[in-house]
């Protein structure tokens, strides 16, 4: 924004009417504009009042509606004119959502016998890596840091951090980055009081899939290394000390499992098939013929 001004520090002229906080400055009432009413700089107030809905006697600045950021301009910003709280609650509103989302995925995956640790371990990483990358992003770029900005970014992070830390395979990832990329986007505009741009809200969702995608090999590894930890320490508990009739069911059930699981095609890839095959010839087969042997 370039400006001349003269001896008396009046502008004369000017390139970019956008000034503080990103607001339109009107420079014939010398007034900003802030969508929905006029702030006067020079006083420190609106010209109108706001919505009598925003009135809350029990603060000390709760009654005065010609009041510009709870009389706090140097840590909150109002970029629709009507209250600073309407961005903090939009703000909690999508840290809420982000939680929900990162124990959604931590119960589900407990549910179905999968391990939370990671999936903790990776939202806490990505919950601090994002908020260290926006902070320094926003610095470096506007020399400034929008708090809620960050906090939106540290969220979002924290849940792409959980699915990392999840089983999803190759397509879950993609799916889920995609989705997660698409809502980061959408959360940003909502919280900055701007029009949803659909189409960045897009091009974040391509960019979150490809990334989900690069990231479902480890996911699977993941998975595949869970599943193979629990056939060992469960073909090692195998007929030992057990009755023969016990060992029999066991083998009954096993087969069955390996009918299901054992299937080249349903296996998710070929080395955790073969790995299946072994374990079950080690764990089973052998220790039933060597119990029989004794019997």
């Amino acid at each position: 924004c370039k400006i001349e001004k003269d001896t008396s520090g009046k502008n004369l002229g000017e390139l970019n009417p956008f000034r503080y906080r990103g607001y339109y400055y009107d420079t014939e009432t010398k007034l900003y504009y802030l969508k929905t009413r006029y702030y006067d700089p020079e006083i420190g107030r609106f010209i109108t009042i706001d919505d009598v809905t925003y009135l809350a006697p029990d603060t000390i600045n709760g009654l005065n509606l010609y009041a510009y950021c709870n009389n706090n301009p140097v840590m909150n910003v109002d970029p629709e004119g009507t209250s600073w709280w309407s961005k903090f609650w939009r703000t909690i509103a999508v840290v809420g959502l982000a939680a929900l989302v990162v124990g959604a995925i931590a119960a589900i995956t407990f549910v179905t016998g999968g391990a939370v640790a990671p999936i903790l371990i990776g939202a806490g990483i990505g919950f601090a890596t994002s908020g260290v990358i926006s902070g320094i992003t926003q610095f470096v770029t506007t020399g400034n840091i929008d708090w809620a900005q960050l906090v939106v970014d540290m969220a979002f992070g924290a849940v792409t951090g959980a699915f990392g830390g999840s089983t999803l395979g190759i397509l879950g990832m993609t799916v889920a980055g995609g989705a997660t990329g698409f809502a980061g986007s959408v959360a940003s505009d909502f919280v900055a009081g701007r029009d949803i741009q659909w189409g960045m809200a897009l091009t974040s969702a391509v960019i979150g899939a490809a990334f989900g995608a690069l990231s479902g090999g480890g996911a699977q590894h993941g998975k595949n290394a869970t599943l193979k930890s629990k056939l060992s320490l469960r073909n090692q508990k195998r007929a030992m000390g057990k009755p023969l009739t016990a060992v029999n069911a066991q083998i009954k059930n096993e087969r069955a499992l390996l009918s299901i699981l054992g299937c080249k095609a349903l296996m998710p890839n070929e080395e955790l098939f073969y790995d299946f095959i072994l374990e079950y010839v080690v764990y089973t087969v052998l220790p039933v013929i060597y119990n029989r042997g004794r019997i």
